[in-house]
């Protein structure tokens, strides 16, 4: 089952259920982000626009236009809702070399090596001849 949430930094991320519970890494912050159940919260009263002096609203400051979520953001599911829990970041585990990049390092440390001799041995046959 996937679950969305949103990081500390805006990322909207997916959470696939692991043995951790719903866990990821934002690709944003690196952050480690798990959501958790928790109670569902009321709506607050909304309060009346406040009113300016012409009766107008001010111009809009922002340079780019809202943008409303994904639909399946929106839906209404009958569950639990889920807040985001942030987790102290830990280091991506280290990669371990495969034995084909081994094989393959090794492969143009050769080729390198062999490249050379060829280059010491054309000049040492070409400084001999021309003594």
């Amino acid at each position: 089952m996937t679950r969305h949430g949103r990081c500390h930094c805006g990322q909207i991320l997916q959470f696939h259920r692991g043995p951790d519970g719903f866990k990821e890494r934002c690709p944003r912050c690196g952050s480690v982000v798990r959501l958790r159940a928790g109670e569902r919260r009321e709506a607050a009263p909304s309060s009346p626009p406040p009113t300016y002096n012409d009766g107008a609203p001010p111009a809009a400051s922002v340079s780019e236009p809202f943008s409303a979520p994904p639909p399946e953001l929106l839906a209404v599911s009958e569950g639990p809702v889920m807040f985001v829990e942030m987790v102290p970041l830990a280091p991506a585990p280290a990669q371990s070399w495969t034995r084909g990049q081994i094989l393959l390092l090794l492969a143009a440390a050769l080729v390198a090596l062999a490249v050379g001799a060829v280059i010491c041995l054309g000049v040492w046959w070409i400084a001999t001849r021309a003594a």
